[in-house]
């Protein structure tokens, strides 16, 4: 990135995640626009979840903007009874490259993540 990028996400349009049908995204920054992270906002439907899955070679790290969850994290050989977190509105996280983690919508409105991985995953 060799100039400023300036967006405002109050008018980006939600995009449906590509394989997560409960899960909007607006996509400020990948692969091709920083080299070095991807940042989004994430949004799981009510009800809805992102479901397992690992990033072997990236860490996440998001803030709760919105709504109500739970966080599951776990290495692979102990997802059948992993750790718990509760999510909500000021809560941040991060997960380690290789943990494998979910995260459930509990609460009555969507739920709204801000996050970032680094290196890019999209």
């Amino acid at each position: 990135m060799n100039q400023p990028h300036i967006q405002d996400l109050n008018v980006m349009h939600w995009q449906s995640h590509p394989v997560v049908s409960s899960v909007l995204t607006k996509v400020f920054e990948n692969e091709a626009s920083h080299p070095l992270a991807d940042v989004l906002v994430a949004q799981v439907e009510v009800g809805g979840e992102i479901p397992w899955h690992v990033h072997e070679n990236a860490s996440e790290t998001a803030y709760v903007l919105l709504g109500e969850g739970i966080l599951k994290y776990a290495e692979s050989d102990q997802r059948t009874n992993p750790s718990e977190a509760d999510l909500k509105p000021g809560f941040a996280l991060t997960i380690p490259g290789g943990w494998w983690h979910t995260v459930l919508n509990t609460g009555i409105t969507p739920l709204e993540l801000f996050a970032f991985h680094t290196p890019p995953t999209i």
